[in-house]
């Protein structure tokens, strides 16, 4: 599935990381739907009655890879993406993501342009080869 047309939630507590990635997303073309704790990503799903494409999740939020877990097991054809820190590495406590973003995000056209191929890569990918990581974000594929 291309960017266009997708649906993505964005779960952090940094609103800010959050606001600023759902207007990028939103002028690829996709519908971003932010949310600052899994409690009100809960809420925010359950009122709206959607199913996603995408889950953006940060991974320092407690719970967010069973609440990710939970989310792809209920919608099937659900990918994620982990949001980690500045300094936060990938490790095993973090299983079950497509791929992950390092934050503060960059703000540059190409880092913008990385940002949405990462993003456009997990919708679209559809086996799991090999670990691969670019400068600026992090695939597991």
């Amino acid at each position: 599935m291309p960017l266009k047309r997708s649906t993505i939630l964005i779960i952090d507590s940094d609103l800010g990381s959050v606001f600023w990635l759902g207007q990028l997303l939103d002028g690829a073309g996709c519908e971003s739907l932010p949310a600052k704790s899994l409690s009100d990503a809960k809420s925010l799903l359950a009122e709206l009655k959607l199913k996603v494409d995408l889950l953006i999740v940060g991974c320092a939020i407690p719970g967010a890879a069973a609440f990710a877990e939970a989310l792809r097991w209920s919608q099937g054809h659900l990918k994620t993406i982990g949001l980690l820190e500045n300094d936060e590495e990938i490790s095993e406590r973090k299983p079950g993501m497509d791929a992950f973003l390092q934050k503060p995000f960059l703000t540059d056209d190409v880092s913008k342009f990385n940002y949405l191929d990462l993003i456009n890569w997990v919708l679209v990918k559809h086996v799991l080869l090999l670990p691969v990581v670019p400068a600026i974000a992090r695939h597991v594929c």
